[in-house]
């Protein structure tokens, strides 16, 4: 494999070109396998990288497109965008004529305003059928109303039809749409791929509405639709229109061929993430100043993020709280001694991965055993006595000497050498509580230059 990272995936922190190459490899042959159009969802929980992944995915196919190679147009949509319009054929449809007027599609023979002609119909006899329902509970006429103030409706004007003249209307004009997608996009081949996005921050009604109407109009073959989602938050959404019991693995099976997850960061990778985020939000930059420089210890963060397990978005917001916090005035060259500095990281981390013990901990909740404890089950085993010495030195001044002694000789840690990291952290031992003045300064949005 080449050193030099293919482009769209530059700033691929997370080693996701692999993956995009094996799946690509997948929708190309796939497709060739099922009935009408392919639709596979890319499943991740919320912020594990999905709309980084899908805007690599997609920047690096458009290169290699007008490279020459021969591959699939890309239409990016975001479903939660349109949310609010209640009709995702509307939305999608719209989207697809966008997409012909920036030329991502070909229009051979007036296609765009085709299929903006059509998306104009079909809201339109949605505002039909909502209108008919709407007038006959409240006496109001929501369609006269429109009408009054827009020439364009004005010219449409008529009585309001019965529902069997609007549903052979929609169908009619539903199949015009179908026509018109085989030409623009049908054929033996994928012809595009449709990269829909945050489908899992939609309301549950417009999500499933949005998957079942991919389903039903848009099932041509030729079409490939990638949809990224938390498959636990879609199988929630569907439980909340048809109920708890729903068996929403052999649902959604009606409509989507593959669940594809998309893979988890390597702990390597996230060890990179972690020092572009170390440089991004803990150094000195136009607009603040941090006072965090851990030297040769920071490893000690950076290699703990991985063993959280979290996704992207998280370390990210770890990185932002701490470097927020840390911020000193313009003109001072001061850090942190070590132990604040460390102790910030730590408390931003547990604000994200435990919040229950970063706010236990912020207000002396806690007792150093407790702690000690949960320090155990989340550190490396030859990192405890690091960690613990970190905490115990914070406190020691700030709790009863009885259970700093019983933590020290429940985990053998040694009194000369804990000394010896009172001195690393903080010059000596603290006289106050830095977990506490922390957790205030983020609870307040305060910092150390304050």
């Amino acid at each position: 494999m080449s050193d030099t990272p293919a482009l769209g995936f530059e700033d691929d922190l997370l080693g996701l070109h692999d993956f995009a190459a094996k799946l690509e490899n997948y929708l190309l042959v796939e497709h060739d396998f099922v009935d009408g159009s392919l639709v596979v969802q890319l499943n991740g929980t919320f912020g594990a990288g999905k709309t980084t992944f899908l805007e690599m995915w997609s920047k690096s196919l458009q290169h290699r497109r007008d490279e020459g190679e021969k591959l699939p147009a890309v239409i990016k949509l975001n479903a939660w965008i349109d949310d609010y319009c209640s009709d995702p054929l509307v939305s999608i449809t719209s989207n697809l004529a966008s997409s012909l007027g920036k030329g991502i599609l070909q229009d051979t023979n007036g296609q765009e305003s085709k299929l903006r002609e059509i998306a104009d119909k079909i809201a339109w006899y949605g505002l039909g059928f909502g209108n008919s329902l709407v007038k006959s509970f409240t006496g109001i006429d929501g369609k006269e109303i429109v009408e009054s103030v827009s020439a364009k409706v004005g010219e449409r004007r008529v009585q309001i039809p019965d529902f069997v003249a609007l549903h052979q209307d929609r169908v009619k004009t539903l199949s015009e749409l179908k026509t018109l997608l085989r030409e623009l996009c049908g054929g033996n081949d994928p012809k595009v791929f449709v990269f829909v996005d945050e489908l899992d921050r939609c309301r549950p009604n417009y999500a499933i509405e949005y998957i079942e109407t991919i389903k039903h109009i848009f099932d041509i073959k030729g079409m490939v639709f990638v949809l990224a989602a938390d498959g636990d938050q879609l199988a929630q959404s569907a439980k909340a229109l048809f109920g708890s019991e729903l068996d929403t693995e052999r649902y959604f099976r009606k409509f989507i061929h593959r669940e594809i997850p998309l893979p988890p960061p390597s702990d390597s990778s996230l060890l990179n993430l972690s020092e572009v985020y170390w440089s991004k939000y803990l150094a000195i930059s136009a607009k603040r100043q941090t006072r965090i420089n851990l030297g040769q210890y920071a490893r000690y963060i950076t290699e703990l993020l991985p063993l959280l397990n979290l996704p992207p978005r998280d370390i990210q917001e770890i990185f932002r709280v701490s470097g927020h916090v840390a911020t000193s005035k313009s003109n001072s060259d001061s850090h942190l001694n070590f132990g604040y500095g460390f102790c910030t990281i730590l408390m931003a981390t547990l604000r994200v991965t435990d919040t229950e013990i970063y706010r236990r901990l912020g207000t002396e909740a806690i007792s150093p055993i407790d702690f000690c404890n949960f320090l155990k089950q989340r550190v490396k085993p030859e990192d405890f006595r690091w960690w613990a010495n970190l905490y115990i030195t914070g406190i020691a001044n700030t709790k009863p000497t009885i259970s700093v002694k019983q933590v020290m000789e429940q985990y053998g840690l040694d009194q000369q050498e804990t000394h010896e990291y009172a001195r690393a952290f903080w010059g000596r031992f603290t006289d106050s509580d830095p977990f506490q003045r922390i957790y205030e300064k983020i609870e307040t949005l305060s910092t150390f230059a304050e």
